[in-house]
């Protein structure tokens, strides 16, 4: 489709060959920090572009051609914005600070007066070579993107924040008295267009942005943020927002503070967390008193929707006392809050019993202020029964590598990693016996350098660690080298073989750059049975800056029915302009069925995309991809697909799907789900018949009042009945992780999209790999399981045979109070065990008292048991065991196991062979 602006033809060329985006990765701790892995993706018009430097450009399309508005906006703290008289003060003859640079930031500034800003007042500042100034003391900082936003920075004024280039530039401030001025002068951007622009801060706490130089926009501009923000980034006013059109020289806006007002700050406003039958949940927000009217007092009034579903809310202070009504008004409140105060409210959510895949309540909490009710926020609460899925992911917050297993009764969170300062990108896949494989890239230092190392580990079904984090891909460790390994994929064949690529990256001591697609295959028990090894063999050192780079990037795998895996990714030749698409294919043994091979032909006038390619009954390999070429004067952009077979022979040409998928997966009846993200605001999903490929639904925009769509975050699976659909994806500051729920057969969205899951930061896989399947199915009720772990234990006529007991709940309701009792035959007396819990010895029976036991839970031990020295030789004595609970267990058969103890003669081989 032919968009609806001119590009300049040598723009568009530029554009092609020039950006290449990346994303942020932790910072590392004690290993070195990490390197941002180069994704180039799609210069699209109208969306950000990356030179570099990490400074973006936008080539704009009608939308963002639409100059940003300076009149009527307010926030909710009452600043208003409007268009003002230009008439620029001159703060050259005050201070430079000496900024040279975006990432510097001065010392405390102190004002010349106390200058009034949101809820606060400050009497100094700090001035950054980004374009903004802020009250807060940064020691490291990424510059305004969007405005408001919680993440760092915040409590700023930003001018116009963004990458800057300094070359005869220079940043100065002056005190005019009732008046205090910060200058950027001289400022520019990656085309080299000049920026001089100024903040005007008043003693009575208006602000005044002044712009006096700016580059034409018409044809292009670099990204930047205007606007101010309060001190926790939950509210702010913009001039204009993330890559928006600035706005031109010799123009000038006010930021006007309001009067004394009553006011209420809620946060976060959006929370929620799956739910199952008789669940109790507990919230956490926070109301903060940031009226400049003294103290007040903030009703609460609770409602629910859907309304009769026997959910319940209750209210309560941090130390578990209900909130009552303090002030007689017939309203459960906050109490008395003085100005600037703040307190953290508990919403406790009940659940029904009874509930379904499906069923959810949307909790309301409407807060108003009782000396202004009109001042008033709603924090929003969301609990929903999920269907069957795992999700796994890092919280930044514990420096956890988690998964989430889900199931419509019950919940777990297993920890993969509890040391997982360094690790990104975690990837999951479900393995044919419903365990669970992971992989991550994990930083760390090697004898002469440092890198990413490979790790990956097995969880099963119970979110147990069954195979402990190991490596499978060492850094290059060469001094003066640097290793990069991102971008996992992985396929699970029906032989049970799972197939892992990865992006490789070495950078050598000359900053050259070395890409490469690697390939493993996995047992189901974790074990390699394959590799590692370089798919695809590339030698080609070089660089961005030489125009030599060959870069290699964004692999993707699936597996057929026949058990061979499909892998594609995106090939770069920057000195011919060329991006292609390969794709090779290969047995689960590891044999080679096609090479490498080109599926795109490119020139400076073309480039191919890789989207999303998954495995069809039938041993197919569905692949979507983008074609985006000039013709003439214009730009244009084709969303195709192509079928193969598991030989490679193409069974449907390029064909038109008018769709962006980056996330897919078959559905049972054969139908297929994509998904992809369309804006920063939405996400679509089609259904597709699995044979003709027709579109059979395409939906409406998801999105979630709480954040933007964090960038390549979305993923697909399907339940474990396989004819549904589920979808999750992260906001744009990864601290919200979100779930819908959609039919396989017609597309109707049956949940969400709703949170389910928050915390701090979550780090999940870039290629949508941080969704698998979850398949196994949890026995309601109580299903106690006590076994020895062998059928005969040996020991000599007075010694001690050790046995080695297991015990564990498989069903989804804890057991109160276990008890695991041994009975043992004459001959055999207790004398001790590993357990740490003192047991009741009656008789013949040893008996332990448990700890409860909720799903999943499981715990082994050994038993010291002293031998008769009379015992005859050879003897046999039978040992049994029960473990029972209060509760009425589902399947008594296995809570009873017996072994036996052996006696006889003990024989050691290095004597025998004398």
């Amino acid at each position: 489709m032919r968009k609806s602006f001119f590009c300049v033809l040598a723009l568009i060329i530029f554009i092609f060959g020039a950006f290449s985006p990346a994303i942020s990765s932790a910072q590392a701790q004690t290993p070195p920090p990490p390197r941002e892995p180069e994704r180039q993706e799609p210069c699209l018009p109208g969306q950000p572009c990356k030179d570099e430097n990490g400074g973006q450009f936008v080539i704009p399309t009608d939308e963002t051609l639409a100059a940003p508005t300076a009149s009527g906006d307010s926030d909710d703290y009452g600043y208003t914005l409007s268009a003002d008289t230009y008439s620029w003060i001159d703060a050259t003859g005050g201070t430079n600070t000496g900024i040279d640079d975006t990432w510097d930031i001065t010392a405390a500034i102190t004002l010349p007066f106390a200058f009034p800003f949101y809820e606060n007042s400050y009497t100094q500042l700090y001035i950054t070579g980004a374009g903004f100034l802020t009250f807060n003391d940064y020691d490291w900082f990424n510059y305004p993107w969007s405005i408001p936003d919680e993440d760092d920075p915040n409590n700023f004024i930003s001018v116009l924040s963004k990458y800057q280039y300094y070359s005869g530039s220079a940043v100065y401030y002056r005190s005019f008295g009732t008046y205090f001025v910060v200058q950027w002068n001289h400022l520019l951007d990656g085309n080299g267009g000049i920026y001089t622009f100024e903040a005007v801060l008043y003693n009575s706490g208006n602000i005044k942005f002044q712009y006096k130089t700016m580059p034409d926009t018409s044809s292009g501009y670099w990204c930047s943020a205007s606007g101010i923000e309060n001190t926790t980034g939950s509210d702010g006013l913009k001039f204009w927002d993330e890559c928006q059109r600035p706005t031109s020289a010799n123009t000038a806006v006010l930021f006007t503070k309001p009067g004394p007002s009553a006011r209420i700050g809620a946060s976060p406003l959006y929370l929620g967390e799956f739910a199952y039958s008789l669940d109790v949940d507990e919230f956490i927000f926070t109301i903060t008193n940031t009226g400049d009217l003294g103290a007040d007092t903030y009703d609460m009034v609770v409602t629910t929707a859907p309304l009769g579903g026997g959910w319940t809310v209750e209210l309560f202070d941090t130390g578990g006392v209900p909130l009552t009504d303090t002030d007689a008004d017939g309203i459960i409140d906050s109490g008395s809050l003085s100005q600037g105060a703040s307190k953290e409210i508990v919403a406790r959510v009940n659940a029904p019993d009874g509930l379904i895949v499906g069923d959810y309540v949307k909790t309301y909490i409407d807060i108003s202020s009782t000396i202004t009710p009109s001042k008033f926020k709603t924090v929003t609460i969301e609990s929903t029964v999920p269907a069957a899925f795992a999700q796994t992911y890092k919280d930044q917050e514990s420096h956890t590598l988690r998964t989430d297993l889900n199931w419509p009764v019950i919940q777990i969170k297993a920890e993969v990693s509890t040391e997982a300062w360094n690790i990104n990108e975690p990837t999951i896949i479900e393995t044919a016996d419903q365990n669970f494989i992971h992989i991550w890239m994990d930083y760390q230092w090697g004898q002469n350098t440092g890198g990413a190392a490979v790790h990956y580990a097995l969880v099963d079904h119970f979110g147990q660690v069954i195979k402990a984090p190991a490596t499978l891909s060492v850094i290059y460790d060469v001094s003066g080298y640097y290793t990069d390994q991102y971008d996992f994929a992985m396929a699970s064949a029906p032989d049970g073989k799972i197939g892992v690529v990865w992006t490789r990256r070495l950078t050598n001591p000359s900053s050259q750059n070395n890409y490469n697609i690697w390939f493993a295959i996995l047992n189901p028990s974790g074990n390699v049975a394959y590799g590692p090894v370089n798919l695809t063999n590339n030698y080609a050192w070089g660089s961005y800056s030489a125009g030599n780079r060959v870069e290699i990037i964004t692999p993707d795998i699936s597996a057929s029915d026949n058990n061979r895996f499909f892998i594609s990714w995106r090939k770069s030749v920057q000195s011919v302009s060329s991006q292609d698409i390969y794709y090779a294919i290969r047995q689960s043994s590891g044999a080679t069925v096609v090479p490498p091979t080109a599926m795109t032909t490119s020139d400076w006038t073309q480039r191919y995309y890789p989207g999303a390619q998954i495995a069809l009954s039938g041993n197919r390999f569905f692949v979507t991809y983008e074609y985006q070429y000039i013709s003439g004067q214009y730009y244009y952009v084709e969303r195709l697909y192509r079928v193969f077979d598991s030989s490679g022979n193409t069974l449907t040409p390029p064909s038109n799907l008018n769709f962006y998928a980056e996330a897919a997966v078959q559905l049972s009846g054969g139908n297929i789900l994509l998904a992809g993200r369309w804006s920063d605001n939405e996400i679509r999903y089609q259904i597709r018949n699995g044979t003709g490929y027709g579109l059979i639904y395409e939906s409406g925009a998801l999105s979630h009042p709480s954040g933007k769509i964090g960038y390549k975050t979305l993923a697909v699976t399907k339940d474990a009945a396989n004819s549904r659909g589920i979808l999750t994806w992260s906001d744009q500051k990864a601290k919200n992780l979100y779930y819908a729920y959609v039919q396989g057969s017609n597309g109707v969205l049956l949940s969400g999209p709703v949170i389910f899951q928050q915390s701090d930061w979550f780090g999940l896989s870039y290629t949508g790999s941080s969704l698998t399947t979850n398949s196994w199915s949890p026995a309601a009720g109580i299903d106690l399981i006590g076994e020895f772990s062998s059928n005969m234990f040996g020991a000599a006529p007075g010694g001690t045979a050790m046995l080695q007991l297991w015990n564990s709940n498989v069903g989804t309701d804890t057991a109160e109070f276990p008890e695991l009792t041994l009975t043992l035959p004459a001959g055999l007396t207790y004398v001790g065990d590993t357990s740490g819990i003192t047991p009741d010895v009656v008789g013949s029976t040893v008996i332990w008292q448990l700890p409860e036991m909720s799903y999943g839970s499981s715990e082994d031990f050994v038993v010291y048991l002293a031998v008769d020295p009379a015992a005859p030789v050879p003897s046999f004595f039978d040992v049994s065991l029960e473990l029972t609970s209060e509760g009425a267990d589902i399947n008594p058969a296995n809570n009873t196991d017996t072994t036996q103890v052996l006696v006889g003669l003990q024989s050691f081989l290095p004597l025998m062979l004398r």
